[in-house]
Parts: C-alpha cells; sequence; structure tokens
C-alpha cells in the first residue's frame, strides 16, 4: 500500500522536471509562434476537431513534415 502524501511527493519531483522541459520549448519559440498560438485559439473556440486540425498543420509546417494522427484519416 503506498499513501497518498507519497504519490504526490512523487508527481511533485515529475512536475519539476516537466516543467524544466516545457519552459526549455517555449523559450526557443519565436514570438510570431506566440502571436500564431493565439489566433488559432481564438478562431477555434468552437469546435475541437477544427482546433486539432489546425494545431496538427501549424506543428507540420513547424516540423516540414507531414503528421498523420487518426483524426486526420477519418
Amino acid at each position: 500500500m503506498v499513501s497518498l502524501s507519497k504519490i504526490w511527493e512523487t508527481v511533485k519531483e515529475k512536475l519539476v522536471e516537466l516543467s524544466y522541459i516545457v519552459l526549455n520549448y517555449l523559450r526557443r519559440l519565436d514570438p510570431v509562434d506566440y502571436v500564431r498560438a493565439a489566433s488559432i485559439l481564438m478562431a477555434c473556440m468552437n469546435s475541437k476537431r477544427e482546433l486539432v486540425m489546425t494545431i496538427l498543420d501549424f506543428v507540420a509546417h513547424k516540423l516540414g513534415r507531414e503528421v498523420v494522427s487518426s483524426i486526420t484519416a477519418a
């Protein structure tokens, strides 16, 4: 049996690592990427599918590659 406090300690350790990874990634983005992200969220507020498709397009553009998803196959 594991106590909830022990689980929380483990989760907190992982959150610190994850925060570092995310902040390090965000530091490398161009300001244009932040503007694009805001416009994507504002344009797609009514449809989750549209939001996902727009994000996939953005990721594909940034990677310079085609992005395949089970959503795009539908």
